[in-house]
């Protein structure tokens, strides 16, 4: 109760005194920047800083160049402001990356840098799960053909792990955290040669490794300030020999898989599943051991990146 003469306290006068004191400054998901040569610049030195040279993509040679076999790197900036107009560009960047060759375009970043549009992440997050189902959609098949990455400055791994900010574990985020939403388009082909060259489990987790190293204090701050040069990196010449050794592995997988199929027809028997099941997994233990033995000799063949 109040005591005589006391005035009651209104929402306008507490608000500091229960709250803390209002932000001046509006926090952005991600910088607002009209130049699109400028939000280029940003996004290829993050690629080549983030993606390349600290080896997020083990298969990115640098901001132009990616991929086994290696092809150049396409670069879209939308100006998209609702999500009619996002859908339509997409769909103009599957056109484009369907007409030429994987030598000149191998991948495609587009980039949507209005803060109206996805500035809000679960929004980006529904928005590229209906680009993945529309993908996958039985009448036009295209998801044998491309697959989709995606990039966002608030981008949450969803791996059932503990991914939220205050967590070590947040660091692993930042492989998906560009400096504005974006979405990249790949070749099937080219994913499926990238993951007989290196397993997809062993980059994460050796991604995760390293970006917990760096930690997610000085990884925000490079995000925020938009500077990654003090972020170590892969020197060009480790990162051909990577890429070399992994075409190898990936071309020795795919004929030792050959190999295997034709072993398994072989041995498929109706009367004896057990042996057949038997004899098909100890083929399949000795393919690392193969491919790893010829991969210990000198690889003289050269990487083509011209």
């Amino acid at each position: 109760p109040l005591e005589d003469g006391e005035e009651p306290e209104v929402w306008d006068d507490i608000d500091e005194k229960y709250f803390g004191p209002e932000s001046t400054e509006e926090q952005l998901v991600f910088p607002i920047v009209d130049n699109d040569d400028k939000v280029l610049s940003v996004t290829k030195q993050w690629v080549k800083k983030v993606i390349a040279d600290f080896n997020v993509c083990p298969f990115t040679i640098d901001d132009n160049k990616a991929g086994i076999p290696v092809g150049g790197v396409g670069y879209t900036v939308s100006r998209a402001k609702t999500a009619d107009e996002a859908f339509l560009r997409f769909w103009e960047e599957i056109i484009r990356i369907t007409s030429v060759s994987v030598k000149e375009i191998s991948t495609i970043l587009l980039i949507f840098p209005e803060i109206e549009l996805f500035g809000n992440y679960e929004l980006f997050e529904v928005f590229c799960d209906c680009l993945s189902d529309a993908l996958s959609c039985s009448s036009i098949d295209l998801e044998s053909n491309y697959q989709l990455v995606f990039f966002h400055p608030k981008y949450q791994l969803r791996d059932g792990q503990a991914r939220s900010s205050t967590s070590e574990m947040a660091a692993a985020n930042f492989a998906r955290r560009g400096p504005w939403p974006m979405i990249n388009i790949l070749r099937s082909d080219q994913v499926k040669s990238a993951q007989r060259g290196i397993p997809t489990g062993q980059v994460y987790s050796q991604n995760e490794e390293r970006l917990k190293s760096i930690g997610v204090k000085t990884l925000q701050e490079m995000l925020t300030s938009l500077d990654w040069s003090n972020l170590p990196g892969i020197s060009p010449k480790a990162k051909l020999e990577n890429i070399k050794a992994s075409q190898e592995r990936a071309k020795l997988l795919a004929e030792k898989e050959e190999e295997i199929n034709l072993a398994k027809q072989q041995t498929t028997c109706p009367f004896h599943s057990n042996t057949t099941t038997t004899t098909s997994n100890q083929i399949d233990s000795q393919l690392d051991s193969k491919i790893d033995s010829q991969l210990d000799k000198k690889i003289d063949s050269e990487v083509d990146i011209n």
